[in-house]
């Protein structure tokens, strides 16, 4: 198998990955804030990209390993894939936390 073949079922996984992220609502709000949720439609679409992406990869890979070495190379690379989604999904600018003050109680002033 070339390295070339390789990386392709690599680029299909991560392309999978991520339109089955896309097609979850609260994903796609994470990744796309300022444009509408996907209509139903779309998210059909993005699922159906998604797993015929994943499909292309284990193909891919059965092809060239074999299909017992392609698929146990498969799901490393679905590992990878995931990876990859998750670490983009949680990257970004943290959010402001609120700084809780100490303020102590004003003392009674004396005469």
């Amino acid at each position: 198998m070339s390295d070339l073949s390789f990386l392709t079922a690599m680029l299909c996984s991560v392309t999978g990955m991520f339109a089955l992220c896309l097609s979850a609502q609260r994903h796609w709000r994470k990744l796309r804030p300022s444009s509408p949720p996907p209509s139903r439609g779309r998210r059909r679409g993005l699922q159906a990209l998604g797993w015929l992406a994943l499909t292309l990869a284990a193909a891919l890979l059965a092809v060239g390993l074999g299909p017992g070495t392609g698929l146990t190379a498969w799901f490393g690379v679905q590992t990878l894939a995931a990876l990859c989604v998750v670490f983009t999904l949680t990257y970004g600018a943290p959010k402001p936390r609120q700084r809780r003050t100490f303020r102590p109680e004003p003392t009674p002033r004396r005469t």
